[in-house]
C-alpha cells in the first residue's frame, strides 16, 4: 500500500490501523510473515477502501497553489481562526477540555475549515499554525504516533473530501499568530450563558408564542434553529443582531444585560414582537419601559441552579445565581403596544 502512495491521492488515510495490526501480529509470531492474524472492524473498513478504489485510483503530479489562507490556533479554552479580514472562534466542551494539546491544535483545523465551508469549497487552503505536531499530522494525513491524533485528522481530511477541499498546512512562529491565539483565548462568558430548554418550554406555552430565530446565540447555544451570532458562523443566518432588522420573525432575545435598553429601543423602532428574558431588576431605568411594551404578564423562571447552563463547562453555575441575585422574567413583547 505505502509503495503506492504516490499514485492514490487519499491512500495515506486508509492503512494506519493496518500498518498498526500487522507490526503487532509479527511481533506476537516473533517476525514469522507465513502466520495468521485476525483484522479489527476497522482495519477491516480500510481495507474494504482500497478494494473499492483501486481501480479508479490517481494523484495528481503538482497541486495548484493554495487561494487561501487560514491561520489557526488552540489554547485549553477554546480555538481560533483568521481568514482575510475575518476572524472568530469558540470554546471547548467538556470532554475537548481534557484532550492534548496537540489534538485541540488538530480539531482547531477542523473547526475553523467548518466556518468557511462555503467559501473553500473546490479550494486549495493553506493551513498556518504554530503547531509542529498539526501540520506534520495534516500533510502526511495522519500519524503512527498517536490513535487521537490520528483520528481527528481522518475527520478533517474526511470532511475536506466531503467538501472537495485540498489543504496543505505550514509553520507560523507563535508570537505572529497573534489573531487566532487570540481568539482562542476569549472567554466572553456573558455571551455564552444559555436558558434551560426545559425552562424555556413552560413561558413559551403560557405566553402562547413560537419564537423562529435566536438573536444572540452561538452555535453552541441557539435554542432555534436560526440564529445570530455575535461572531462569525457560517451556520449563522447573520452576525450582529443590531445589525439586521427584527420586524418580520418573531424572535427570542436573551441579550447581555448591558445591552437590554438597547434592545428595548430597537423592538419599539422596528415594531417588532417576540420574547425577551430579562433579571427581574426594577430599579433598572429600561425596567418600566419593558412592562409598557409586554402584551401580557411575565412568566417568572424558578431559581436553580441549573437554570442557566454554560455549553463549554455544563458543570459550571452562573455567579449571581450562586449569590441569589438572579430572578429572570419572560416577557412577551412588541413595538406595536
Amino acid at each position: 500500500m505505502v509503495a503506492s502512495f504516490p499514485a492514490t491521492k487519499f491512500g495515506p488515510l486508509y492503512y494506519r490501523q493496518l500498518e498498526t495490526e500487522k507490526d503487532n501480529a509479527l511481533k506476537l509470531n516473533k517476525g514469522k510473515f507465513d502466520a495468521t492474524m485476525g483484522l479489527s472492524k476497522k482495519a477491516k473498513l480500510e481495507l474494504h477502501w482500497w478494494i473499492k478504489n483501486v481501480e479508479t485510483m490517481y494523484n495528481d503530479i503538482t497541486q495548484s497553489k493554495p487561494t487561501a489562507i487560514l491561520f489557526t490556533d488552540a489554547s485549553c479554552i477554546g480555538w481560533g481562526c483568521k481568514n482575510g479580514n475575518i476572524s472568530t472562534g469558540g470554546h471547548w466542551s467538556l470532554d475537548d477540555k481534557n484532550r492534548h494539546i496537540n489534538y485541540l491544535e488538530i480539531k482547531a483545523i477542523l473547526e475553523s475549515l467548518m466556518c468557511f465551508k462555503s467559501e473553500f469549497k473546490n479550494k486549495h487552503i493553506r493551513i498556518m499554525s504554530d503547531s509542529t505536531t498539526a501540520i506534520a499530522c495534516i500533510n502526511h494525513m495522519g500519524t503512527n504516533h498517536s490513535v487521537e491524533n490520528n483520528e481527528i485528522t481522518f475527520q478533517v481530511w474526511k470532511w475536506c473530501m466531503d467538501h472537495n477541499i485540498w489543504i496543505s498546512a505550514a509553520q507560523i512562529p507563535g508570537k505572529k499568530n497573534t489573531v487566532a491565539d487570540r481568539e482562542s483565548r476569549i472567554t466572553n462568558w456573558d455571551s455564552e450563558w444559555k436558558l434551560n430548554s426545559h425552562d424555556l418550554k413552560v413561558p413559551l406555552k403560557h405566553l402562547i408564542i413560537e419564537p423562529e430565530i435566536d438573536l444572540f446565540a452561538s452555535e453552541a447555544n441557539a435554542q432555534f434553529e436560526k440564529f445570530v451570532s455575535y461572531k462569525w458562523n457560517e451556520n449563522a443566518i447573520a452576525i450582529d443582531a443590531f445589525s439586521i432588522c427584527w420586524k418580520y420573525k418573531t424572535f427570542y432575545a436573551f441579550p447581555p444585560f448591558s445591552v437590554i435598553a438597547k434592545v428595548l429601543q430597537k423592538i419599539i423602532q422596528e415594531k417588532a414582537t417576540g420574547i425577551m428574558v430579562v433579571p427581574n431588576w426594577p430599579t433598572q431605568f429600561w425596567y418600566p419601559q419593558i412592562n409598557n411594551i409586554a402584551s401580557k404578564p411575565p412568566v417568572r423562571l424558578p431559581c436553580r441552579r441549573d437554570l442557566l447552563i454554560l455549553p463549554s463547562s455544563p458543570g459550571t453555575t452562573h455567579p449571581l445565581i450562586l449569590r441569589n441575585k438572579l430572578d429572570l422574567l419572560v416577557f412577551k413583547v412588541s413595538g406595536l403596544i
